[in-house]
């Protein structure tokens, strides 16, 4: 194993010395650009992909860009969205197949399946083992 003195070494150069040497990221946003994808964001409600999309640069670049800049980003459900309201399984989860009860509530058999697994409710119907 190598001593720390080597990572010491590597983690010691600052961001302007490491931008010296390769140049600055194409994808920098000027401080006008920066204070549009803020607004975007914060107050249009954007995801951070239509903000990148809007401004051409990646979202990588974007987010960090973001993060340095004191804003928090937030992965999934952006604020001000409505989550849609998950319909209880029927107390007949478990007995009755998953499509019937897909059909009945008017939700994907793939969502009653989950919810079912989710709660720990075994299926009505197994796959039976295929002999070997």
């Amino acid at each position: 194993m190598g001593s720390g003195k080597q990572c010491d070494e590597l983690t010691a150069y600052s961001t302007t010395e490491i931008e010296r040497w390769r140049g600055k990221s194409p994808f920098t946003l000027t401080p006008k650009e920066l204070n549009r994808a803020k607004v975007l964001y914060l107050k249009h409600m954007l995801t951070i992909r239509e903000v990148a999309d809007i401004i051409c640069i990646p979202r990588s670049s974007l987010s960090r860009q973001l993060r340095e800049s004191g804003i928090e980003i937030k992965p999934g459900v952006r604020k001000g969205s409505v989550l849609r309201d998950t319909k209880p399984l029927p107390e007949d989860a478990g007995k009755v197949s998953d499509s019937v009860i897909a059909e009945r509530l008017g939700i994907s058999r793939q969502a009653v399946a989950r919810r079912r697994k989710k709660l720990g409710i075994a299926p009505a119907h197994p796959k039976k083992e295929q002999a070997k």
